[in-house]
């Protein structure tokens, strides 16, 4: 393939030697050592591109595996610039997505569509079950707080599937590991009768708590089993799943070998156990495969302690070694040119990595970096400051900030904030947003301690009070109409308040009997009719009125909750109390519905896991995450355009910034623990006690490493405790080597402005610790737009009404399922499996299987139904694919595909479609779309644009063309230009459109939509247009009188 991209050949240009000969040698095993800023993926995209150009490799030929979605994102974008639209055919993945990808495309080998993910609340349930089961003398069982080692068994189990290590592993590891202890001198006694005996204070300190753990690692096929016994897998089980897969199917292992005959993964020190095998897996066929990895030991920071060179010495045993001295030297490569920091900078990073001794670094690559970028030579020191507590440190990295952007022209968004917990930024990132300073920052948040979720949780309380006990929770109910979604005054609800008791007491005053909870029930549901004429001018009218609407809602929601199911019984408490209009009010209307949507996503997981689950068992289940400590978590996003970027250092891992500040810095913070009660034996002849100091190290060298041209490093003086707190050893570190002439340690002034002090102390007792969302809501759609990926229905909602796009698919406000369409998803299962699964069966048993994947689907998902709805379409399915089979008998066809998961680009925008059926006859391909309900023409749903349709049709039909015909253009389109996972051979034909329901007990006939190139081009254009107006966020309503997303932002913005 040429490659004549001005961009590509720049950069091959610009290689360095070392560069070159990694870009170059294009068959067989590289290891490319790249330490930071020394251009990794630039040589990995650059080499892909080399690949193309010298060999005649296809871009499918190509797997690059990443540690991050970031980083697959990133590696994309760069290749496009090198090598235009076939970057997308080339297969970028995490290997969690790469494991994915290979399940979807042979979900008859991996069978598992009846397995659910496990929640987290489920993995502490199955836990504590292994707990309880425990004998009374096992060394796992706590005769006080039996579950404190709940949270750490669920780590340990998720770090041995990581590293593929079962019990039997783990203890050959803790011999070997024992083994060594006697081969360190500082474990010895070094004098007297016992002289190189070892210590067994040493031995206990060492061997205690991996004894321990090793007794752990013996729970985890227990917990494995409760896992497959209830029908779940984890995050890591997907990985294992492949990894045995592969073991057991040669064919399928052979498969993608053929496929990606190039290989190469990033981040190569951090590949854990498991993702190596798989690496390896693919890399099998051949004895010197062309496997490219790009590492540096000095930056891992996410393996297992002690494990940073284990990936990278694994490499060399096996595909390098054997092929001797010489072809060691050549495919080995270490980078040594940065070209993002000083020199400086790098030569205090390099003083204090060097006192790992772990590292390659130490005898067999010795070689610094070598600054060789435009601020090579760039003067300022590393500066350490001292501050006397957290909140001036908060000062004073605001001041230097400020100082930076007003006085030398810095960014903000070049500038930023690194810390070890998310705790250390709390407090400055508040002062930040006090005093004015823009930022970005991603937080996780627990919803369950938020206002929003906890006004809905109060209102399902409530309804479960009232079906269990009617009119015993006034209290509560009180509590309930002061939720600012009701739109009450504290005054109007005190004056019913007031007139309520004053009837009561009336009633008491003529002897009539009241019982003992009146005085708590106050029977305001009662007294709404009579609201009304208790008010005694025109104001309390009016506020008496809004209070009779809201009980009157409360009395629909009671009575509803009886009958409906569960999820339609919260998207009632949405809807019928206003929260969509109320939060379209609001200034951070996005994460309110982030946080209404993370809740109602938990409601229906749950209610998928549990067919019958009702209100009170939901109640329950939160209560068990309050008590579990687990919460629902949910990413807070605070999106500045041009904000100062807050992230932790694990965060920062690849990126760079003009200038940074690392803050917390104090001995406390920097104290390493054990992340978790269990931990794997650490390597043979690794110190146990410095293998926490070097994780951490490295860690710390990953922050220093990220700045072009200024490093701030600071802590506080005194706790918010105000213990006093020290400079963290890594500081000792670099001052013990570096002269004070060029590295400042000082104070900050003690002065701080009284009023700024005294305001933001006000603030914080008024608000708390909480950062305030108040990006601009541009800003936040913007963020919430990166990456964005268009599908049919988001291009017909947007031209039905673009308020429809907006709050359907951008805001993405909760909505039920509904039963007709749950329906319609299990005939599609069933079809899938009709025409895919059993396909060389014969067609007795492809329908006999047909209706268990129906009937199963349907039963997954029983919670979207009532009884009755779901006695009546279980027995309707059988019925609907009988009549199927013998209106569409199975054919013959060249080839097939189900259920086809495609994306494409279109001249920079990315595009996606789930295709039902694809068939090829002969040399045409022809889609096939099934349709559930009764086809309805009235809206001409197949018109080409400028057709006539008829009277009261929707405006967007006359003018774009009816949602069909753009949905089979669409998908035409999608084959056209899809990345994976089918190529195309020969011509795209019709699109067809089955209706699998009969119609007035009649056959409905398909339609048949064959696409012209007039077709292609008017969506393609639609996508063009609708895609640039939802980027320039030009997302004005139809103005249609009967449109209720115009209505509800009208609603919103009176």
């Amino acid at each position: 393939m040429a490659l004549t991209s001005p961009a590509y050949q720049e950069a091959l240009h610009q290689l360095n030697p070392e560069q070159r000969a990694a870009v170059d040698l294009i068959e067989g095993p590289v290891l490319v050592l790249a330490g930071p800023g020394t251009g990794k993926t630039q040589i990995l995209a650059t080499r892909i591109g080399r690949i193309l150009e010298t060999t005649d490799a296809d871009p499918r030929n190509i797997l690059c595996l990443t540690y991050t979605e970031a980083g697959a994102t990133a590696m994309r974008a760069r290749l496009i610039k090198f090598i235009g639209p076939q970057a997308h055919k080339i297969s970028i993945h995490t290997f969690h997505g790469f494991c994915n990808r290979v399940i979807q495309e042979n979900k008859a080998i991996f069978d598992l569509d009846d397995l659910d993910p496990v929640s987290e609340l489920e993995s502490a349930e199955f836990i504590r079950k292994i707990i309880d089961n425990l004998d009374w003398n096992h060394p796992l069982r706590r005769r006080k707080m039996r579950y404190y080692d709940v949270q750490n068994l669920k780590r340990f189990f998720d770090e041995l599937k990581k590293e593929g290590v079962n019990d039997t592993e783990y203890q050959l590891r803790l011999e070997a590991f024992e083994a060594s202890i006697a081969e360190n001198p500082e474990n010895l006694y070094k004098i007297g009768e016992k002289k190189g005996e070892v210590k067994p204070a040493v031995y206990n300190k060492l061997m205690d708590p991996l004894n321990r753990s090793y007794e752990a690692s013996k729970l985890l096929p227990e917990y494995q089993n409760m896992l497959k016994d209830n029908n779940r897998f984890d995050f890591q089980d997907m990985l294992i799943f492949v990894h045995e897969a592969f073991a057991m199917h040669e064919d399928l292992l052979l498969g993608y070998q053929e496929q990606f005959q190039y290989l190469l993964v990033d981040e190569y020190q951090d590949t854990n156990g498991i993702q190596n095998e798989i690496l390896f897996q693919l890399a099998s066929y051949w004895d010197q495969p062309n496997l490219f990895a790009v590492g540096d030991d000095d930056q891992s920071i996410f393996r297992f302690q002690g494990a940073n060179l284990d990936n990278i010495k694994n490499f060399h045993a096996t595909f390098l070694a054997p092929y001797g001295e010489d072809f060691v030297k050549e495919r080995i490569i270490q980078l040594q040119k940065n070209y993002r920091s000083s020199q400086r900078i790098l030569n205090d990073a390099n003083t204090l990595i060097r006192h790992n001794r772990y590292r390659l670094a130490q005898k067999d690559f010795p070689n610094p970096l070598k600054a060789s970028s435009k601020v090579a030579n760039y003067d300022q020191d590393i500066t350490v400051l001292s501050y006397e507590e957290s909140l001036q440190e908060a000062v004073g990295v605001a001041e230097k900030i400020q100082f930076l952007h007003k006085h030398e022209g810095l960014a903000y968004k070049d500038i930023a904030v690194f810390y070890k917990k998310h705790a250390t930024a709390e407090r400055i990132a508040q002062y930040f947003q006090h005093v004015g300073i823009p930022i970005q920052i991603v937080r996780t948040t627990n919803i369950l301690e938020e206002a929003l979720t906890q006004q809905i949780r109060s209102i399902l309380i409530y309804l479960q009070n009232e079906m269990q006990s009617p009119f015993k929770s006034a209290n509560l109910l009180h509590q309930i109409l002061h939720f600012p979604c009701f739109g009450l005054s504290g005054t109007a609800i005190s004056r019913v308040h007031v007139s309520v008791q004053r009837a009561i007491a009336q009633k008491l005053d003529r002897g009539e009997k009241i019982n003992e909870d009146s005085n708590y029930r106050l029977q305001w549901r009662n007294h709404s009719e009579k609201l009304l004429e208790m008010a005694q001018n025109p104001r309390e009218k009016e506020e008496f009125k809004v209070l009779h609407s809201a009980l009157v809602k409360i009395d629909q929601l009671v009575s509803e909750a009886f009958s409906q199911p569960l999820q339609h019984a919260f998207n009632s408490v949405i809807k019928i109390c206003d929260f969509l209009p109320w939060i379209n009010t609001q200034y951070n209307k996005l994460f309110l519905l982030q946080e209404v949507n993370t809740l109602f996503d938990f409601l229906k997981s749950e209610t998928q896991r549990n067919k019958s689950l009702t209100l009170k068992g939901f109640l329950h289940t939160l209560d068990l995450l309050d008590s579990h400590d687990i919460g629902l978590r949910m990413q807070k996003v605070i999106h500045s355009g041009e904000g100062v970027q807050f992230m932790t250092l694990h965060g920062s891992k690849g990126l760079e910034f003009d200038t940074v500040f690392m803050i917390g810095n104090d001995h406390k913070t920097w104290t390493t623990h054990s992340r978790n009660g269990f931990k794997l034996p650490p390597t043979p002849n690794v110190l146990d006690n410095e293998v926490d100091i070097e994780d951490a190290r490295r860690l710390f060298y990953v922050g220093i490493t990220r700045p072009k041209r200024r490093l701030f490093i600071s802590y506080p003086l005194l706790s918010n405790s105000n213990k006093s707190l020290v400079e963290c050893n890594f500081i000792s570190e670099l001052l013990m080597e570096r002269s004070e002439e060029l590295i400042s340690h000082s104070k900050a002034p003690e002065y701080i402005d009284s009023k700024i002090y005294a305001d933001f102390i006000h603030t914080t007792i008024e608000q708390g610790n909480v950062l305030n969302a108040d990006a601009s809501h541009r800003d936040m759609l913007k963020f919430a737009l990166d990456n964005y990926v268009m599908s049919v229905t988001h291009l017909n909602n947007f031209l039905k009404c673009p308020l429809r796009f907006y709050y359907l698919n951008l805001l993405r406000i909760p909505s039920p399922m509904y039963p007709a369409a749950q329906f319609g998803s299990a005939i599609h299962k069933a079809l899938e499996v009709l025409f895919a699964k059993y396909e060389d069966a014969a067609n007795a048993v492809k329908l006999e299987q047909s209706y268990l994947a129906f009937q199963r689907h349907l039963y997954r998902n029983k919670e979207v139904f009532s009884p009755e709805q779901f006695e009546d379409y279980y027995g309707y399915g059988k019925e609907v694919l009988d009549n199927y089979i013998q209106q569409y008998p199975i054919q013959q066809v060249v080839q097939r595909a189900n259920e086809l998961k495609v994306r494409a680009n279109i001249e920079g925008i990315e595009i996606r479609g789930n295709i039902d059926r694809i068939d090829k006859l002969e040399s045409t391909w022809h889609v096939v779309d099934y349709k559930t309900g009764k086809f309805n023409n009235t809206y001409r749903p197949f018109n080409r644009p400028n057709e006539s349709v008829v009277q009261g049709t929707s405006h967007h039909v006359a003018q774009y063309g009816g949602d069909y015909w753009r949905q089979a253009v669409f998908y035409y389109i999608l084959l056209q230009y899809a990345h994976h996972p089918i190529d195309i051979q020969g011509t795209v034909g019709s699109v067809q459109f089955q209706y699998v329901e009969q119609k007035d007990d009649k056959p409905q006939e398909p339609y048949f939509v064959n696409i012209s190139q007039e077709d292609v081009s008017a969506v393609i254009q639609q996508i063009k247009e609708v895609y640039g107006k939802i980027q320039r966020f030009e997302l004005e309503g139809c103005g249609k009188e009967d449109c209720e997303w115009c209505s509800l932002h009208q609603s919103t913005s009176a």
